[in-house]
C-alpha cells in the first residue's frame, strides 16, 4: 500500500467516523452510544524470506517489461541487414530471391537471439538483480508503482528513453573525453616527476651523452681485440701489349 493510499484511507475513515458520531448525536440528543467490543489485535506481518523476495522480484521483472530488450535487439539487427541490402540494390526493386534471403536472415537472427537472450532468460536475469539490489519493502513499493498505468507507461517507454539518452551523451562526450584525458595526463606527469629519483647534474649530463655508433650499440671496449690484418698485396701491373 502506497503512502498516498494510506493517507487517503485514513482521511476517509476519520470523516466517516465523524459523520456517524454526528448522526448519533442528532438522533439521541447526546445519548450514550453502546460501547463497542474491543477489536482483536492484527496478526503479525509475515517475516520476509529470500524465497518471498525472489518471487516478488520475478513479478517486478514482468511488470517492468524488461523482456522488451529481446525485441529491441532483434529489431536493431534486422534494421542493419535491411539497410545494407538497400545500399546493394541502390533503388532497384528486390527480387523474390532477395526477399527470401532477407526472411531467412530474420529467422536466423531471432533464433540466435532467443538462444542467448530469450524473454524468460532476460526476466530471470533482472529478477536476480532486483533481489540482490532491493529489499522486500522496496520491491513491494516498486510493484505497486509499476502496477499503475503511469508505471506501465514508464516501463513501455524506458528503452526509447535509454536510446535517446545514449545518443545525447555520445554527442557531448567527444570534447569532454579530450578534456578528461588532458587532465589525467597532466596529473600523471606531475606525480611521476615528484617521485622520480634525483640524479646529480654531472651524472645526468653523462647519461645524456650519445654513445658512439657500433653494431647493435655495443661499446667497443667490451669487444675482444681484433687481429691485425695484413695489408692487401698490390695488384700486379697488366702485361704490356706486344708490338705486331
Amino acid at each position: 500500500m502506497t503512502p498516498t493510499f494510506k493517507k487517503t484511507a485514513v482521511v476517509i475513515l476519520v470523516l466517516a467516523t465523524l459523520g456517524v458520531a454526528a448522526v448519533l448525536v442528532r438522533r439521541g440528543h447526546g445519548a450514550r452510544s453502546p460501547v463497542a467490543a474491543p477489536a482483536s489485535s492484527p496478526a503479525p506481518a509475515p517475516v520476509p524470506t529470500a524465497a518471498t523476495l525472489e518471487q516478488s522480484a520475478v513479478k517486478l521483472a514482468g511488470l517492468t517489461q524488461v523482456s522488451r530488450i529481446r525485441d529491441d535487439i532483434v529489431a536493431q539487427r534486422e534494421k542493419m541487414i535491411e539497410t545494407a541490402v538497400d545500399q546493394v540494390l541502390a533503388g532497384k526493386p528486390a527480387t523474390a530471391a532477395d526477399k527470401a534471403a532477407l526472411d531467412a536472415c530474420r529467422a536466423q537472427i531471432e533464433t540466435a537471439v532467443d538462444r542467448e537472450f530469450s524473454k524468460a532468460k532476460i526476466e530471470g536475469m533482472f529478477a536476480k538483480i532486483y533481489a540482490q539490489t532491493f529489499t522486500q519493502e522496496e520491491v513491494n513499493g516498486l510493484i505497486a508503482f509499476y502496477g499503475t498505468p503511469t508505471g506501465q507507461a514508464l516501463a513501455s517507454k524506458q528503452l526509447k528513453i535509454n536510446d535517446q539518452a545514449g545518443l545525447a551523451f555520445q554527442r557531448g562526450f567527444g570534447d569532454l573525453n579530450m578534456k578528461l584525458q588532458m587532465a589525467m595526463i597532466s596529473a600523471y606527469k606531475k606525480i611521476q616527476a615528484a617521485h622520480a629519483p634525483k640524479v646529480e647534474p654531472a651524472a645526468a649530463a653523462k647519461s645524456k651523452a650519445p654513445l658512439p655508433y657500433y653494431p647493435n650499440n655495443v661499446v667497443r671496449s667490451n669487444l675482444p681485440a681484433m687481429p691485425a690484418q695484413k695489408p692487401a698485396a698490390a695488384a700486379s701491373p697488366a702485361p704490356a701489349a706486344k708490338p705486331n
